[in-house]
Order: structure tokens, then C-alpha cells, then sequence
């Protein structure tokens, strides 16, 4: 059985995209941290794929293939211990590895629109002491 622990943020910094491109969105957590969900607002995941998520220099994905961000997105309730939504599916319950201090943790982004889009977001998971 999982011993339930507070859940915490780690934001993710306002990037902006250009049209059509990619950025590397990235996230350090000064204490160790086990990301458990990545949250992105509705109207940010709609203009955007998630290529790629990387804990230090390790994928959290299994392969290549992006995945659409709006798996991520949704209005979300974050309780001390756990993370509710109004929709069913949302959001994922993610095993992500745990960051370190002095690693970082790379969420590589795709712009779907051709113009230029703010991308933001949060993780949220408990700190491992």
C-alpha cells in the first residue's frame, strides 16, 4: 500500500513557443521530489504536444512518439494528498523517477499554432526525504 504523503508544486515557467516550434521547458526542484501529475491549464494544452519529458537524463516516455498535452490538461482541485478533477480520466496518475537536487527536469514542447503561444503548467507529486 502506498503511504500517502503532501503533495507539493513545482511550476513550471511561463516559456513562450514560437509558431510552429519547440522549447525545452525546464523545472529544479531544490529538494528531492517524485513528480506525480503534470498539470497544464485547458487553454494552454490545446496549442501543444509534449515531445518529451526527462527526469535528469532519463525519458519518462517509452517512445518517441509526442504525446497530445491536452492528456495533461483539465481543471484540476489539488488537496493536501491528493489531486481531484471534475473529469473522470483527469488527471494521470504518472510514475515519474525521482529528481534529485542538482537534476533537472526537461519537458520538451511543441507548438501546434502558427503563431507564437505561452506555455505553463505545474508538477505536483511529494518531496522524498
Amino acid at each position: 500500500m502506498e503511504e500517502k504523503r503532501p503533495h507539493y508544486f513545482l511550476g513550471l515557467k511561463l516559456t513562450t513557443v514560437p509558431g510552429d516550434g519547440t522549447c525545452h521547458v525546464l523545472a529544479d526542484p531544490q529538494i528531492p521530489f517524485k513528480p506525480h501529475y503534470l498539470v497544464i491549464p485547458k487553454e494552454v494544452a490545446q496549442d501543444f504536444l509534449i515531445i518529451d519529458i526527462k527526469v535528469g537524463t532519463y525519458s519518462e516516455f517509452i517512445s518517441a512518439d509526442p504525446v497530445p498535452a491536452s492528456t495533461f490538461g483539465g481543471e484540476v482541485v489539488i488537496l493536501k494528498d491528493r489531486i481531484v478533477s471534475a473529469e473522470p480520466d483527469l488527471p494521470i496518475r504518472m510514475h515519474f523517477d525521482l529528481c534529485k537536487p542538482g537534476q533537472s527536469i526537461c519537458i520538451t514542447v511543441q507548438n501546434l499554432n502558427a503563431c507564437a503561444r505561452n506555455f505553463t503548467g505545474c508538477l505536483v507529486g511529494p518531496v522524498i526525504e
